[in-house]
């Protein structure tokens, strides 16, 4: 894992010696933090995760308002369920590792071309480790492993802190899913799990 985290910054600033040597483009070095969480109108059930990305936002000169995004990332995401008197019936922990890309739209909204509305598309893999409490606390954990393929639209604003630097910030969904991973190799008897999808997000980036 710590491997990992590492090459989600060395990559893209590799990558960015690499592409601009070589080819008619420009692009950003990114690094990234988002927040996603689940029905935030239940008060029995707790989904939440945080993600740490890293990417090279590539643009290409004669098509200004296009740019598309290869990235790779790390996330936590813990999850804590009690019913109706307040007993805990489930409790996980589930760590990821992200690869994808992400095609972009930016619309500059000023004369100076320091600040952009953008609309991105997000088409992502995540390798899933998960550490399960079924029933209640008691419980021994049982752990399950599997990849998902999952969908994020996001709407943000960019905009320029100087010359050299940007910051972004988004609001957005997606269709990441935990249901078939935590019901794998369920016990018998055991209620299956539904609706552990933490389906809304936001996050902030930082240009160089």
């Amino acid at each position: 894992m710590k491997r990992f985290c590492i090459l989600c910054f060395l990559i893209p600033l590799l990558g960015n010696a690499t592409i601009s040597a070589n080819l008619p483009i420009r692009g950003h070095v990114i690094g990234g933090l988002d927040v996603l969480f689940g029905d935030i109108s239940s008060s029995r059930h707790h989904l939440a995760g945080v993600f740490i990305h890293g990417g090279y936002d590539i643009f290409f000169p004669k098509l200004s308002f296009f740019s598309i995004e290869p990235k790779v990332g790390v996330g936590f995401f813990g999850s804590s369920k009690r019913d109706a008197f307040d007993v805990p019936v489930s409790d996980y922990s589930i760590i990821g590792t992200m690869i994808g890309i992400a095609p972009k739209l930016h619309l500059s909204v000023n004369a100076d071309d320091d600040a952009f509305l953008f609309l991105e598309h997000e088409f992502s893999l995540m390798n899933m480790y998960a550490n399960i409490k079924d029933k209640d606390r008691n419980t021994n954990k049982r752990r399950s492993k599997g990849i998902s393929f999952y969908y994020s639209l996001k709407v943000g604003l960019r905009f320029r802190l100087s010359s050299k630097y940007q910051l972004s910030a988004w609001v957005g969904g997606n269709t990441l899913n935990f249901n078939k991973l935590l019901n794998k190799n369920i016990p018998a008897g055991t209620n299956r799990y539904s609706s552990e999808a933490p389906s809304y997000a936001a996050g902030v980036s930082f240009y160089l």
